[in-house]
């Protein structure tokens, strides 16, 4: 049992090691009977709470992204362990990311109309040059 633990603290170290910047962001991985193998917090190592049961509850192959509670978790079974490997994020990160994107694209969008509707203009102006001729020579003769 002392060289599983040892195995499994040094592979949660390697696991975590690469995570270092993303505070916010939660890398689990939890065994066949919902005991954690890898987790933030290494003294839940070979254990099982709330959360690992709610996410071995909620995960199925047809969904591997799920929400729970505020969070979102993106899971998938390593196939030769059976272990699940999880992504948990908050959901504020997700929406924060979309709403900083839509100025830009608002931008973008109001860049579109305006050479939308120029190249309108302009298609338009030469495609109806003809009716403006045939209207002049109307206005000149009656």
């Amino acid at each position: 049992m002392a060289s599983v633990d040892i195995a499994l603290k040094s592979l949660n170290a390697y696991i975590h090691a690469q995570d270092e910047n993303t505070s916010e962001q939660e890398i689990i991985i939890i065994d066949k009977n919902g005991n954690y193998v890898s987790h933030n917090d290494e003294s839940k190592i070979l254990q099982s709470d709330e959360l690992a049961q709610a996410i071995k509850s909620s995960f199925s192959a047809d969904t591997t992204t799920f929400k729970l509670d505020s969070n979102i978790a993106t899971c998938k079974v390593e196939s030769q362990t059976q272990w699940l490997l999880c992504s948990i994020i908050p959901e504020s990160r997700i929406a924060d990311k979309l709403s900083q994107n839509n100025k830009p694209i608002f931008i973008m969008l109001g860049i579109f109309a305006f050479i939308l509707v120029v190249a309108l203009y302009v298609i338009l102006a030469y495609l109806l040059k003809p009716i403006r001729r045939i209207k002049k020579e109307f206005a000149r003769v009656f």
